[in-house]
């Protein structure tokens, strides 16, 4: 029963973590950030209850905490049904995010996280053997969490059905929890609990807390979180992209915890290939090499396998055998996890204005890690050659991280500099540090000849800024300024005089946007376009028109007035509203609109929430009888026409796309335009401008039910560069 019920609330707790953060991405715009902050809210969670276990044992006993548990796991069904009670805290996204869940599924997740810990106690007390094998049950039902949530549950149920099967689970648990409480408290009524029994292993540390429990899991939870904003930075903020990194290291941690551990010489050879592998891809990134999606990722996934693996096996050997120790080695590595996902989620994305947890989260793995091999008489012990490498990624790294984010007011430029004045002063005395010095410095110097505020190849970066929706830059190129979301080039500007008034990229004249302004139905008196962009489609008002910029990033709005001159080429009316484009296109009258875009963007796809059928029916209502909802879906990874289509079809609408090929135009980038409307004459005027009948699906998104993998595509069209 001991390990079913680890299992069960593992699955439960992973589960519900995916759920509950997708069920808040429309809320924020589909920002990277909230899966990270999710993870900080659920991370402290669990620490609470490993600290209330030890706590409560401490002032009132085990036999106590068994009754007030079983008590407290009854209480809670008053807390039932599961679901998302959204709770404003007045502009602060981070603290919204973690009162929304405090307040929905705080005191469920608090109980269920208490079950590892209060399980092993209990196993502890009875069995004259360890009870880490519990760990591998425990992480293998967080495993079966993670990854049948994108896989069956988001494919066969919504989000309402989700926390339905979450609350049938959690009353599961509950029914199997309180017996086996029930059976703890008698059988330790009846005889004391048996002594645990020590091992004679080298690497055992029985009291005294241990420098490794909480950095082992900061360096593992930095770096699967830096994994992660590295894959969903160009794609999208979905469960699936959540789940990947989080899965391996699960993955790692059942491997290390394990009756037989996996490790041998070459895991930690692939570990050290796999931090300069890393290196190499910055490096390569920082010099704007187009490196191939695919194998890219695939990298990614690998190296985070072998850094989880180094830093989970230095978790394992340094594990405590007395029970007394168990409330240390737990709450180091909550702890230890806060630590790690705060720094990537929410301390550095203040700090700083670019990623920089890409190089610091390597070079703080090579450092510890190598520390961590220097001084353990378990761990494989290393050279001075490799000893020497190591710290000349480190220096590197710390060049570049403080380099990469030189525009920034202070803060990383003096930490990053501060670091390496205390590495030259721990290690300026042995041969290998001053070879790794000398060497890191020609490196960092080699990148940022090329790189930095003039950029690279014939780029120069103007202004780069970062915040909760991400990371813009402004870039000249030649006679062309850009701005950039993350990857994805969100549109650019000739810089002369004679041609600035031209739109390009996605809005020439010869794309599907363009070449619906330039041959309308009628006139385009008032329009909403949601998604600003460099506001390039202002070149197409006329006079006495009435447009209405919708805007979910402030920051973008300053970029567009500032960097570009689009804005300032309106001949007519022109409005900036802030916020989700769906709550305030609410405040729009219906049926005012003669035409809505739709070409708001989160990494390489317009945010779910603004592609599902009830979105597409409150935009359809503020369009009149001859209106037009126009979409831009282009994406390198999802094809989007036959959710839209088949949400066309459901509300009796008219669908029709148009995908603009290379070639099209010199100023023209590769994009596809799904339009929407109900009248023939948009109809005919569709056809002749190229648009074919849109195909549906047969299924559609809605704010309840939407999978990525209905639309995963591995096609490369249009959206960047």
């Amino acid at each position: 029963m001991e390990r079913i019920a680890v299992f069960l609330s593992s699955f439960t707790i992973f589960a519900m973590e995916l759920g509950a953060a997708k069920a808040l991405l429309p809320t924020f715009g589909g920002s990277y950030l909230v899966w990270g902050t999710c993870l900080i809210f659920f991370q402290a969670v669990l620490f609470l209850g490993y600290a209330g276990v030890h706590m409560a044992t401490r002032l009132i006993g085990h036999r106590a905490l068994t009754i007030l548990h079983s008590l407290l796991a009854l209480l809670s069904l008053s807390f039932l049904p599961l679901a998302i009670r959204q709770w404003d805290s007045a502009g602060s996204e981070h603290l919204t995010i973690i009162l929304t869940l405090a307040v929905s599924v705080g005191i469920p997740f608090l109980l269920l996280s208490t079950t590892s810990p209060l399980v092993q106690f209990w196993t502890s007390t009875k069995k004259e053997k360890e009870s880490y094998h519990l760990f591998s049950w425990s992480n293998s039902g967080s495993l079966a969490g993670l990854l049948s949530y994108p896989l069956i549950l988001e494919r066969v149920t919504g989000i309402e059905g989700q926390f339905k099967l979450f609350t049938v689970l959690f009353i599961l648990w509950i029914i199997i929890m309180i017996p086996m409480a029930l059976s703890h408290f008698m059988a330790t009524g009846r005889k004391s609990a048996s002594a645990p029994v020590h091992d004679n292993e080298a690497e055992i540390h029985e009291h005294s807390f241990n420098w490794v429990w909480l950095c082992s899991p900061i360096l593992a939870n930095a770096m699967m979180l830096t994994i992660t904003n590295l894959l969903v930075w160009d794609m999208v903020s979905i469960p699936l992209m959540w789940v990947l990194p989080l899965a391996i290291f699960l993955v790692t941690f059942i491997l290390n915890f394990r009756t037989k551990p996996i490790h041998s010489i070459l895991m930690d050879r692939l570990f050290h290939l796999s931090l300069i592998a890393m290196l190499l891809i910055h490096m390569a990134t920082r010099l704007d090499f187009d490196l191939p999606a695919l194998p890219l990722r695939f990298t990614y996934l690998m190296i985070l396998f072998f850094v989880c693996m180094k830093c989970q096996r230095m978790l394992y050997i340094s594990r405590p055998q007395c029970r007394e120790s168990l409330f240390g080695y737990y709450s180091a590595m909550a702890l230890g996890g806060i630590i790690g996902t705060a720094l990537i989620s929410f301390f550095l994305p203040l700090a700083t204005n670019t990623l920089t947890e890409v190089p610091l989260s390597i070079a703080a793995t090579a450092l510890i890690t190598m520390i961590w091999d220097r001084r353990n008489p378990v761990s494989l012990q290393g050279n001075r050659w490799r000893d020497g490498i190591i710290l000349t990624l480190v220096i590197s790294l710390l060049l570049s991280a403080a380099q990469i984010n030189q525009s920034a007011e202070g803060p990383p430029m003096i930490i990053t500099g501060g670091a390496i004045a205390a590495l030259a002063l721990l290690l300026g005395r042995q041969k290998e540090a001053r070879w790794a010095v000398a060497v890191g410095a020609v490196l960092f110097l080699l990148i940022s000849s090329q790189t930095g505020s003039r950029g690279s190849f014939g780029r120069q970066i103007l202004f780069q800024t970062r915040n909760f929706y991400g990371i813009h830059r402004v870039i000249a190129r030649q006679d062309q300024r850009i701005l950039q979301h993350g990857s994805t080039f969100h549109g650019r500007q000739y810089t002369d005089k004679a041609r600035e008034s031209i739109p390009l990229s996605y809005y020439h004249r010869t794309t599907p946007l363009g070449k619906v302004f330039t041959n309308p139905v009628g006139s385009l008196n008032r329009c909403a376009l949601i998604g600003l962009g460099t506001g390039a489609l202002t070149t197409y008002q006329k006079s006495g028109q009435h447009w209405t910029w919708l805007e979910l990033d402030p920051e973008v709005v300053k970029i567009a007035e500032k960097w570009f001159t689009y804005l300032s080429m309106a001949r007519g009316k022109i409005d900036f509203v802030t916020g989700d484009a769906r709550i305030t296109l609410r405040k729009q009258p219906e049926k005012s609109m003669d035409l809505i875009t739709v070409d708001a963007f989160s990494g390489d796809s317009i945010p779910v929430h603004l592609l599902t059928m009830e979105a597409m029916k409150e935009f359809w209502s503020r369009c009149g009888d001859n209106g037009l909802v126009l979409y831009h879906i282009s994406s390198r990874y999802f094809n989007l026409e036959p959710v839209l289509a088949a949400a066309a079809s459901t509300l009796d609408l008219k669908a029709m796309i148009l995908i603009a090929q290379d070639g099209v135009a010199e100023d023209a980038d590769p994009c596809r335009g799904f339009a929407v409307f109900s009248s023939q004459l948009w109809q005919e005027r569709l056809k002749s401008l190229g648009f074919r009948e849109a195909v549906a699906g047969p299924t559609q998104w809605t704010d309840d039910y939407a999978s990525i993998l209905d639309v995963l595509s591995l096609v490369d069209i249009g959206q960047g560069e």
